[in-house]
């Protein structure tokens, strides 16, 4: 990302010890291992620095000010510092056991870590103003990275999601021209077709990944098993993929499972003493659908709707 490298701030923050820690946690969680063939593995540190790029270049392609391109970008590279170990696969877990989640760790870290606190200082940085951002409440344009139906966050993170499993690229190009249109000088509203595409690429990709029975076997098992495990504190949520697996053995020899097709035996063998447990961790199912009755807003979302269907684990 050597356009953020260009400037100081970026790359001080870049350097800091909270973002680089996300260099070790996976973007798919226990998903980003299940992948044995040669497919892209992402983390949540690439991802981040994705976001903020693409808050760069909009803020270029929009002439906004150095001002307002400065939160923009502070908001992309930061919107996930907050995340624990394994992403979204753990955090049911933390939040369930701890009641943390990384939206709150992440407003914690931008306004009270020592490391930021110090570049804030130096650039005279308003870290709330940097967390408004983030929660698209400090201007109009602020919901563009993560807030809005379609937003910086999510169009890198649908390519992001397919390019590990498969290798296609229809998601990368559809990603692609949403955000051409996003950054040019037209009305959104006339491009409806393309935002309607992506919405309909993010489902695909949810319910064609991410929601297979295999991999909601694998998350869930995950969950389970660290909902049962009684060494488990809270501060184990700032660890890294790598340290958890040091602190928990039992994770690499789950991961060699997942690689070798469930042929070591440790998942068979959990499932079935879990079974013994019980449903002990609540999740979601997201769908994505268009409302073709509703006119595309940009201000006032009643086309691009996302349903949750509540469901209790079980192995």
């Amino acid at each position: 990302m050597n356009l953020l490298n260009k400037n100081s701030i970026y790359a001080e923050v870049i350097e800091s010890p909270e973002l680089k820690r996300l260099k070790d946690i996976s973007f798919l969680g226990i998903l980003g291992y299940c992948c044995t063939r040669d497919f892209s593995y992402s983390t949540r540190y690439e991802h981040s620095l994705s976001v903020a790029n693409k808050c760069y270049i909009y803020a270029q392609k929009k002439n906004l000010s150095r001002l307002e391109e400065t939160y923009l970008v502070l908001a992309g590279l930061l919107h996930d510092i907050g995340h624990c170990n394994f992403s979204h696969s753990l955090e049911p877990v933390f939040i369930n056991r701890f009641s943390i989640s990384h939206h709150d760790v992440t407003k914690h870290l931008i306004l009270y870590s020592s490391n930021l606190i110090e570049i804030w200082n130096k650039y005279n940085i308003n870290s709330q103003r940097i967390v408004d951002t983030i929660e698209g409440l400090s201007t109009h344009r602020d919901k563009i990275v993560t807030k809005m139906p379609v937003n910086f966050d999510t169009l890198d993170g649908i390519a992001r999601t397919e390019s590990h499993f498969s290798h296609s690229n229809t998601s990368w190009k559809i990603c692609k021209q949403v955000f051409q249109v996003m950054c040019n000088g037209d009305r959104w509203e006339n491009h409806v077709s393309i935002f309607d595409s992506f919405w309909q690429q993010k489902e695909r990709v949810y319910s064609s990944y991410i929601y297979t029975h295999r991999f909601r076997f694998i998350e869930l098992l995950f969950q389970e098993l660290f909902m049962n495990e009684k060494f488990l504190n809270i501060s184990h949520y700032f660890l890294s993929d790598s340290e958890m697996q040091n602190e928990f053995p039992w994770v690499t020899q789950l991961i060699n499972d997942i690689k070798s097709n469930y042929s070591h035996g440790f998942i068979i063998n959990q499932s079935n003493k879990l079974k013994k447990i019980g449903d002990v961790v609540t999740t979601s199912l997201r769908r994505f659908e268009i409302n073709l009755n509703k006119e595309f807003s940009v201000l006032k979302n009643q086309r691009y709707l996302v349903s949750e269907e509540i469901h209790v684990s079980s192995i």
